[in-house]
């Protein structure tokens, strides 16, 4: 399942994915974050995969990902999980930056993630349904 919140004042998408993530999940995530950032070119990202429970794309089609151009062109950070095997999220990094993509940076706490974006306790994350936006 896939849970997203904006935060307008400061331009960042969230995506907290817990349960299990698939192929098709992963699909409409792309989808969602291409159409915020072509209308919001200086959007960021939050990918918190925290609690996630298993990830049943394969490391190969993970790779393949990896090659293609990204939606989001702001800064993106990708919360790891232990059901992320074995480093796969930096993996997916190091993939991206060889492809001459901005890779996103990989962390291990939602509050890393902040720290980053340099959010701290004023960010006002709010639900979001990329249906009804």
């Amino acid at each position: 399942m896939i849970d997203y919140f904006l935060e307008r004042r400061h331009k960042v998408l969230m995506a907290r994915i817990t349960g299990d993530f698939d192929a098709e999940q992963i699909s409409q995530l792309d989808r969602i974050a291409e159409a915020l950032a072509a209308r919001e070119p200086a959007l960021r990202a939050i990918y918190d995969f925290t609690d996630l429970t298993d990830l049943r794309i394969p490391a190969a089609e993970i790779a393949q990902r990896a090659r293609k151009p990204t939606a989001v062109g702001g800064l993106r950070i990708i919360v790891s999980s232990r059901a992320m095997r074995g480093g796969m999220a930096r993996d997916f990094s190091s993939k991206q930056s060889i492809a001459g993509e901005r890779a996103p940076m990989v962390v291990s706490s939602i509050e890393q993630a902040y720290v980053l974006l340099d959010l701290g306790h004023k960010a006002k994350f709010v639900p979001f349904d990329p249906g009804m936006d």
